[in-house]
């Protein structure tokens, strides 16, 4: 029977041994058998490739029910006709590795295969499977597609969509690299803008990286919530570098490792390293606003005050809805001493957060600067007031009390930033405003 012959409409099932069901199409069978015989584990296994290969093509062809020890003896194994099994056992001893291998390639490498094929004792004949209804895969890549997108709006209310979208997807698909990760990442990025407590959400984070690492190890993403766990959530710098090289060495266009790499390095004080990675990752996914302005973020660290007004005034005009840009350039102008204009970044970066707590500590900040001290003290009450039922950064409530001239209060929230394990504390040497606070918390 011909290849064409075989072809059936796609649907969830499994085909007995011998045979090609027909609700998988040979070719995605074959493709599979590619994939399979390029990935690492079958490196400088010919004999098994090629083991593989043959009894595959033959099923596919419509003879497996003619796979016998004998056959794959003389077409594999290069034994001559008079072979006999029951003297020589290579088929069976073969045969035994190739089930290893296999089952291995898809407990790791392997776990997100829509087609997987399977060699089970007691036959040579491989069978077929399809892991995942078309149908319902498309709706987990519409999930995540739809998550990813949230992500990266910021927002309280898109962030905690995100994480809906990705729970989802992992509830039909729990063995998808794509979601976990993504669900690393917003799960961290909801931490870093206090919208959760950082020491809660750190225990999370580090079990779902842990999950991750044990699904795909060789996944450059699962490297980027490993750099991503290690450093920010463990504070091992040393692993966060590790993690961050595997990544890029998996995957050297990847952006996201190329985004968090930058980060790493910021918090080290290598910010011309960290530019370079920021840029990198700019020009490998241009459409990600977050980076650029993560980019302006990177040049204040750097002490490029002037650089980074530029920038993100510049990208003022692209995007009018994205509160971190004016936050941000609020922290630029008050390090050039223009407090007014500081002012009127933050109070626009707390209109357009919608209230989060984190711009309206900036805010506070910004106005005991500019000696409105009034609204100072307003913006600390209205910080206790949202405690009572949301997280409140305590660095930001240290740097209101700092620049107030209350050392012993702003001593006591900073001290409370550190247990609680705030994120931007990592990079307070850099920081005009929480560099004072970690001074603080010693």
């Amino acid at each position: 029977m011909g290849l064409a012959g075989l072809k059936g409409a796609p649907s969830c099932g499994k085909a007995s041994s011998g045979m090609l069901s027909s609700s998988i199409d040979p070719s995605e069978v074959l493709a599979e058998l590619r994939r399979i015989l390029s990935a690492r584990m079958f490196q400088g296994a010919s004999r098994l490739q090629e083991f593989l290969h043959f009894v595959v093509v033959e099923t596919v062809a419509g003879r497996g029910h003619q796979l016998k020890e004998h056959t794959i003896g003389v077409a594999v194994y290069r034994r001559s006709l008079d072979y006999d099994p029951k003297l020589d056992s290579i088929v069976r001893v073969e045969a035994l590795k190739l089930r290893k291998k296999i089952d291995g390639f898809y407990e790791h490498d392997g776990g997100r295969a829509e087609i997987r094929i399977s060699l089970s004792k007691g036959t040579y004949a491989p069978s077929f499977s399809r892991q995942y209804d078309p149908a319902a895969r498309h709706e987990v890549e519409e999930l995540i597609a739809k998550g990813t997108y949230l992500l990266h709006k910021v927002d309280e209310e898109s962030m905690s969509q995100a994480v809906l979208l990705f729970q989802r997807a992992l509830a039909a698909e729990p063995r998808n690299l794509h979601a976990l990760n993504a669900l690393i990442h917003v799960r961290l990025l909801r931490a870093g803008a206090e919208y959760e407590s950082p020491s809660s959400n750190a225990a999370e984070v580090v079990r779902l990286a842990a999950t991750a690492q044990a699904l795909d190890a060789r996944n450059s993403d699962t490297q980027v919530s490993e750099m991503l766990a290690s450093g920010f959530c463990r504070q091992d710098l040393n692993g966060a570098i590790q993690a961050g090289r595997r990544a890029l060495e998996l995957d050297p266009n990847n952006g996201n490792a190329h985004f968090w790499a930058a980060g790493v390095l910021c918090g080290l004080g290598r910010h011309e390293e960290a530019e370079r990675h920021t840029r990198r990752a700019i020009r490998l996914q241009p459409s990600r606003f977050s980076w650029h302005v993560s980019l302006g973020r990177g040049l204040y660290w750097a002490g490029e005050f002037e650089r980074a007004r530029e920038l993100l005034v510049d990208l003022q005009a692209w995007e009018s809805g994205f509160w971190p840009l004016p936050w941000i350039l609020g922290h630029v102008y008050a390090a050039l001493g223009r407090f007014d204009d500081a002012v009127a970044e933050m109070e626009r970066a707390h209109q357009v957060s919608r209230g989060a707590s984190m711009a309206l500590a900036s805010l506070g900040w910004a106005y005991a600067l500019a000696g409105l001290h009034e609204k100072a003290e307003k913006a600390l009450c209205d910080l206790e007031k949202a405690s009572a039922h949301q997280y409140v950064g305590s660095t930001g409530v240290a740097a209101i009390q700092a620049v107030l001239g209350r050392p012993a209060e702003a001593a006591t929230h900073a001290r409370a930033a550190v247990l609680a394990g705030e994120y931007f504390l990592s990079f307070a040497p850099f920081d005009q405003r929480i560099g004072p606070v970690a001074k603080l918390a010693v």
